[in-house]
């Protein structure tokens, strides 16, 4: 019966299914609880330095609200034309706080950021993974 059968028929018919592959042995606790530890460990690192970067984007987020208010009690810049001769003797105080403010305003560069969604995304991956082993140590 089976010499009827073409030949790509014949090796359907006569395969047959393998076995599902074995469990692998549940893993030793010793390594999982190390790695927990140092993911809790690193991610704690990271939620640190996460915190000064926050700390950072909230005095320069401040100092932008502040900024134009600022300037506006600031007499014009020395630069300007239409001042009087003298006011070049006052360029340190009108040119100072003007530069100040606006470097305090422009203190969280787009590459603090940057840093800061990288330093938030690494340290909630630890603590995701942290969650999962000890879900899987708890077993």
């Amino acid at each position: 019966m089976l010499a009827l059968l073409p030949e790509s028929a014949r090796l359907t018919v006569l395969a047959l299914p393998t076995p599902p592959p074995a469990l692998p042995a549940a893993p030793a606790a010793g390594p999982l609880d190390a790695r927990r530890d140092y993911c809790v460990w690193r991610a704690s690192n990271l939620r640190y330095e996460l915190h000064a970067l926050n700390q950072r984007a909230t005095v320069a987020y401040r100092w932008q609200q502040a900024l134009p208010a600022l300037l506006a009690t600031l007499p014009p810049a020395v630069s300007d034309p239409a001042l009087p001769s003298d006011a070049a003797s006052d360029w340190a105080r009108f040119s100072y706080p003007r530069l100040l403010a606006q470097q305090c305003a422009d203190a969280f560069t787009p590459d603090d950021a940057a840093q800061h969604h990288l330093l938030r995304l690494q340290a909630e991956a630890l603590e995701t993974e942290a969650a999962a082993l000890a879900t899987l140590l708890a077993k």
